[in-house]
């Protein structure tokens, strides 16, 4: 069985579906030299933003721009998004609950759509 075919599995569960204010955001865990090449590529390939546009709150380091550019960029996917696949990003991306990202210390400021 294929990673890709047992998220697609995953996600079809009803016990296994997020939170809807669960977002896509910088795993804190992945090193800043994983992060950021997720940003370039990311930024590379969105459509629907440019990361020209990004807010200055969101520059001050690697993590609360991914976490700008990873929400966005899973909210450009769309509802047919994975968050097993889509949001993963070579291990840059998690997708969090609110609980989770609310708690640091930034208080989600660059995650888009959770406020």
């Amino acid at each position: 069985l294929k990673f890709a075919d047992m998220a697609s599995e995953l996600a079809a569960a009803e016990w296994a579906r997020p939170s809807a204010q669960a977002r896509c955001v910088a795993d804190r865990t992945a090193p800043p030299s994983l992060v950021g090449p997720a940003i370039g590529w990311i930024c590379g390939h969105a459509k629907s933003f440019s990361c020209e546009d990004i807010p200055e709150e969101c520059k001050g380091g690697v993590y609360p721009t991914a976490d700008y550019v990873l929400s966005r960029y899973y909210q450009e996917l769309g509802a047919g998004a994975n968050p097993l696949t889509d949001c993963y990003s070579q291990g840059a991306g998690v997708f969090e609950s609110p609980e989770t990202f609310l708690r640091r210390g930034d208080f989600g400021k660059c995650v888009q759509g959770a406020r």
